[in-house]
């Protein structure tokens, strides 16, 4: 199966393969189609983007692919990073322990 993916403005027919319903759930979440997940490398071979991991991570299109600093520099810095909605559930999980222990209640957005 095949589905377009946006990079910019242009539109290229990727085959997800297995991945697809995947692809589809996650870009419906983030709101936008999943870029081309590869680029051509120096030696013209592909690599991976910084574009696509952005979006696996659910980062804004840009967030680290738009600063000027080498793509391995971006995949690094995104490598290190923390994904954000894994991040609210943590410190949910986190914020419900300290309650119980500190007896205190928890509610509203932030109860686990």
């Amino acid at each position: 199966m095949t589905s377009e993916a946006g990079n910019g403005d242009d539109v290229e027919r990727i085959d997800w393969g297995e991945y697809e319903s995947a692809i589809r759930r996650w870009e419906a979440i983030v709101g936008r189609p999943a870029p081309h997940p590869t680029q051509p490398g120096r030696h013209g071979r592909p690599v991976l983007s910084a574009r696509f991991v952005e979006f696996l991570m659910g980062l804004d299109d840009g967030f680290v692919s738009s600063l000027d600093i080498p793509r391995t520099a971006q995949l690094r810095a995104l490598g290190n990073g923390v994904v954000p909605q894994q991040a609210v559930y943590a410190i949910r999980l986190l914020l419900a322990d300290l309650a119980a222990v500190s007896g205190l209640g928890l509610e509203g957005e932030w109860a686990a």
